[in-house]
């Protein structure tokens, strides 16, 4: 797209017009494999803080379920293994879930807000059911914010310049709403 192209397509999108979508798998491959260097080198914009946030939440999620399964065991001693039974799958179906465009982070939020207020309280009898609850919520969440956060510095990117446009226009879809 040539400049006096996007210049159109900004001024569209900032007037309602128009709406930029995102597929958040898309934004999420981007960040994860595509090198800073190769996005300075065609655009001229080098996407450190958006790359390590991205990249943050795709450790994150991983290192805290293997930290509830843990938490479970110390909390729950043998009987944290259903814990693990079902926490697992649920985890998995809820990162696969993530990746729908219609998933927000309103929700998982106010519950990881509630399971740090109650840690931070020590809520419960034994401060292992709160770890274990805490870190295990703080996995949904990171799978959560993987791709909601991958999805926005896309699509705010992509909003940036016309080069950045082009090197991302391949995940982009545009809707017109006139």
């Amino acid at each position: 797209m040539h400049e006096p192209e996007y210049a159109e397509l900004q001024n569209l999108e900032k007037e309602g017009k128009c709406i930029v979508g995102v597929g958040r798998p898309t934004a999420k491959t981007f960040f994860l494999r595509v090198p800073i260097s190769q996005v300075e080198a065609e655009t001229g914009y080098a996407p450190y803080f958006e790359k390590g946030v991205v990249f943050l939440f795709f450790l994150a999620g991983p290192i805290c379920l293997v930290g509830s399964i843990l938490a479970a065991f110390l909390a729950f001693g043998w009987w944290g293994l259903i814990a693990v039974i079902i926490g697992f799958p649920v985890y998995l179906t809820y990162f696969a879930s993530s990746s729908r465009g219609r998933a927000g982070a309103r929700l998982i939020s106010l519950i990881m807000l509630i399971a740090a207020v109650a840690h931070f309280f020590d809520s419960f009898l034994h401060p292992a059911v709160t770890r274990f609850i805490l870190l295990y919520v703080l996995a949904l969440w990171s799978a959560r914010m993987l791709y909601v956060t991958a999805t926005s510095f896309y699509r705010n990117m992509a909003l940036m310049n016309a080069k950045l446009y082009n090197l991302m226009s391949g995940g982009i879809v545009l809707r017109h709403l006139t």
